[in-house]
């Protein structure tokens, strides 16, 4: 069953701009107008790329990931990306993320909170994340 994922801009310039995603999805954020999900339109806006970050909405789970930003994406205030010298990047997991409800994403001078609701009697993506054994690869 696919969750119901809500970005909500919490703070920042762009505070109360929401996106409501109900299908299998990828939605990119940046300044760009080929985004998703556009956050434009004020001086800060500088310290958010182009193409910033990626949010990918899957049954099983939900992703972000750094599309190479100059500033980073950070999750609950951990940077996820590609580090100031991009020489030392080795292609690790850290430029992605898995998301649950709650979580909260800074893009430049936004935050953005997670919202996930999962059809009546089905898992969240958090919970079958969970379920998944330890010897498991993902």
């Amino acid at each position: 069953m696919i969750p119901t994922v809500t970005l909500r801009v919490v703070e920042g310039p762009h505070k109360g701009q929401e996106f409501v995603s109900t299908d299998l999805t990828c939605i990119t954020i940046g300044r760009s107008e080929e985004c998703t999900f556009r956050l434009r339109g004020e001086l800060l806006d500088l310290f958010v790329s182009r193409r910033h970050c990626l949010i990918e909405v899957r049954p099983e789970w939900i992703e972000v990931r750094d599309l190479e930003s100059s500033n980073g994406t950070y999750v609950n205030g951990q940077r996820i990306g590609f580090p100031i010298d991009r020489a030392s990047r080795d292609g690790s997991t850290a430029f992605k993320r898995r998301l649950k409800d709650g979580d909260c994403i800074h893009v430049g001078a936004s935050v953005l909170q997670v919202a996930v609701q999962t059809p009546a009697g089905g898992a969240t993506p958090s919970e079958e994340a969970e379920a998944v054994p330890a010897s498991a690869s993902l």
